[in-house]
């Protein structure tokens, strides 16, 4: 009788536990959520300062770049050797996918494209 008392107050004070955790874990859990996420756009072309962005550049640097980039544009080039961009009634858009393999072939080729940008 004495054992069943003791096994009884037992579950008891594990089942406060247990719950008493699920509780704590779940406030946690809330608190968290108001952290500001960073918001990854799935957009099909980027403008300029997103593509900045992206690439960790400053907006000026970036412009830089893309003055120089064309500039050097004439005769026949590998697909990648310049940033891809379209231009829609004057304003240049990126295409993310674009950028990426833009950014791999200079990775590739061991380009440094902080040269063109001094």
């Amino acid at each position: 009788m004495k054992e069943n008392k003791l096994l009884l107050i037992g579950a008891i004070i594990i089942s406060i536990s247990i719950i008493i955790g699920c509780v704590w874990i779940g406030n946690s859990i809330s608190k968290n959520t108001n952290v500001k996420q960073e918001v990854t756009t799935s957009k099909a072309l980027m403008t300029g300062k997103e593509t900045s962005e992206y690439l960790n550049m400053t907006q000026e640097k970036f412009n830089s770049l893309i003055t120089y980039e064309e500039s050097q544009k004439h005769g026949s080039f590998d697909t990648y050797t310049f940033i891809p961009l379209i231009k829609v009634d004057g304003v240049k858009y990126f295409n993310k996918e674009q950028v990426d393999k833009w950014v791999e072939y200079h990775i590739i080729k061991g380009i440094d494209i902080n040269t063109a940008t001094k």
